[in-house]
């Protein structure tokens, strides 16, 4: 009866270290799966439309245009595109004073956001860079946002589209324009020589391969 019971309660052991084992290799290899592709441990979030209390008053439209300004070589000329790959999704920013290429960013996108999540996250990113930009004797600073997807430009000025980088990009815009800032958009074609939208093309392609995720809210589905 004792080496019955001394057998059961080793085999009890024998499980209970198996379980630890199986235990620590799951936690071992999560750790290294977020290591290397640049995940959080944390759930992902739904892209969703914002509060309503945090919408823009509808007096706050943001412009797009499509015609060339004139003097446009003394803007900050700052072209955007996304890209998706095998290895994710890159966001990708060149930034141009007149026509000299003055910094080039690029972002990774979580691998379950959308090609427009990388679009959109590309004008906010350079929104970001025209606000840490400094004018000079106070003038009014100009810039043109360039970006080849009319998806975003179109749910930049819709009044029915709320999601999360959408409505950055207008309260991006808003606070620049309330400074001392004159932000525009303007739309150009995709793979069309053009060397600004071409290295904003490449760096995108670029940021796929990064591993550090900048942004991973899911695009809810239509």
């Amino acid at each position: 009866m004792c080496i019955c019971i001394c057998i059961c309660i080793c085999i009890c052991i024998c499980i209970c270290i198996c379980i630890c084992i199986c235990i620590c290799i799951c936690i071992y290899v999560s750790t290294q799966y977020n290591i290397t592709t640049g995940r959080s441990t944390q759930k992902y979030q739904i892209d969703k439309a914002e509060d309503p209390r945090n919408w823009l008053h509808p007096a706050d439209i943001v412009s797009v245009n499509d015609t060339k300004d004139e003097g446009e070589e003394h803007w900050w000329n700052i072209f955007t595109d996304g890209s998706k790959s095998e290895q994710g999704m890159g966001s990708g920013v060149a930034v141009f004073t007149g026509k000299v290429l003055a910094e080039q960013l690029k972002f990774k996108l979580g691998d379950r956001c959308s090609n427009n999540q990388a679009e959109q996250l590309a004008i906010v990113k350079a929104l970001e860079v025209i606000e840490m930009q400094q004018v000079k004797n106070n003038e009014p600073g100009r810039s043109v946002i360039y970006t080849d997807s009319k998806i975003t430009l179109g749910s930049v000025i819709s009044a029915k589209k709320h999601e999360h980088l959408v409505e950055e990009i207008r309260k991006g815009t808003v606070t620049l324009n309330k400074k001392i800032w004159k932000i525009k958009f303007q739309w150009m074609k995709a793979h069309a020589g053009i060397y600004g939208n071409e290295t904003a093309d490449r760096l995108a392609k670029e940021a796929t391969q990064n591993h550090y995720v900048t942004y991973s809210r899911i695009q809810k589905a239509l």
